[in-house]
């Protein structure tokens, strides 16, 4: 290491340990307990009776845990971890906003779904530009007529057929 190096490290450590001791002797009230508000300036600090004012007001300490360790090489690591977490629960938060925000705007589609005992889905042929579909033993294409349903729609998962002017839905038995 260069002289310019180790000056730099010594510099360093010494900040570190100058924000420790620091963070240390202004450790917060206890939780639970109080805090008394001090006299104005150029007040002594007189008994409640011999005010001719109320007493100082007595607030309540809510305040977070920043009980630290004193040994100073755990303090990076230490404060490393509380960021994390303070930038996890962040996240979370802005993940569950927008979760319901998306929640707001989604509308449902709601799909008739129409019982048809004659047509059974034994098969879907996705890959090619044209997909296709096996439907009661006979393959067919989007366009086709099977048992007087046209074939609307071949996904992945299902095919959408139309008859008597309503849209149903098919799926391979292995998919239900």
């Amino acid at each position: 290491m260069t002289r310019t190096q180790v000056q730099q490290l010594v510099v360093v450590l010494l900040l570190i340990l100058f924000v420790g001791v620091f963070l240390l002797s202004n450790k917060p009230p206890e939780p639970g307990g109080t805090v008394v508000t001090p006299p104005p300036p150029g007040e002594s600090a007189q008994a409640p009776a011999e005010r001719s004012e109320p007493p100082a007001a007595v607030v309540p300490a809510v305040l977070p845990d920043l009980s630290i360790p004193r040994d100073i090489f755990l303090l990076p690591a230490l404060l490393i971890q509380r960021l994390q977490q303070r930038d996890q629960a962040e996240q979370q938060a802005e993940l569950d906003r927008l979760q319901q925000q998306q929640a707001s705007q989604v509308k449902p589609v709601v799909l008739q779904q129409i019982t048809i005992t004659d047509l059974q889905l034994q098969g879907i042929f996705w890959g090619s530009a044209n997909p296709q579909a096996i439907i009661n033993r006979k393959i067919v294409s989007v366009g086709d007529q099977v048992e007087g349903a046209e074939v609307e729609a071949i996904t992945k998962e299902s095919v959408t057929l139309s008859r008597d002017g309503q849209e149903f839905e098919l799926k391979p038995e292995v998919l239900r």
